[in-house]
């Protein structure tokens, strides 16, 4: 699976983090895992996100062959672990 988080830049939701669900055109579909779960994503025009590039290893080495909600909440807390650790050095 090939993952990709994305930081909303425009909306009530700006700078929230989401995993990128799957794509559709000019839109895609992210996921939080709490308020936006895979049964009810939140669909967003690929213009009004930025997608993260460099994820650190062991985000990556996370991801199983299932994406599920628990999953997609643990990637993202610990995405923003790793960011305030780097804001701190």
């Amino acid at each position: 699976m090939n993952l990709r988080l994305a930081k909303s830049l425009c909306g009530h939701d700006k700078n929230e983090i989401y995993v990128v669900y799957r794509e559709e055109n000019d839109f895609v579909y992210l996921i939080n895992g709490k308020t936006k779960t895979i049964e009810k994503p939140k669909r967003k025009k690929q213009r009004h996100i930025q997608i993260i590039k460099n994820l650190p290893e062991e985000i990556i080495e996370m991801v199983s062959q299932e994406l599920t909600n628990e999953t997609a909440k643990k990637i993202i807390k610990h995405y923003v672990r790793s960011i305030q650790c780097q804001k701190q050095m």
